[in-house]
């Protein structure tokens, strides 16, 4: 399953490190690239924080990593 979430912010962006802990993907939309970016970094630094901390290894981060997808455009939400 594939879940949206509009809004990159500190809000948007934890709840896509959550889904993407769970083993969901997700779909990230900000209409700024330059928020879209900065989640994009901070989520990865999450996922990192969990693997220095042993929660995870890193083959699963990279799989998690790997199931984030960045959407400026609503219409990247269509499938």
């Amino acid at each position: 399953m594939t879940i949206g979430v509009v809004g990159a912010g500190t809000m948007g962006r934890g709840i896509a490190q959550a889904l993407l802990r769970h083993g969901d993907a997700v779909t990230l939309h900000d209409s700024a690239s330059a928020a879209l970016e900065s989640a994009r970094e901070k989520i990865s630094a999450g996922l990192s924080r969990d693997v220095s901390k042993g929660i995870w290894p890193e083959a699963e981060k990279r799989q998690a990593e790997s199931r984030l997808n960045i959407a400026q455009a609503f219409s990247d939400f269509a499938s």
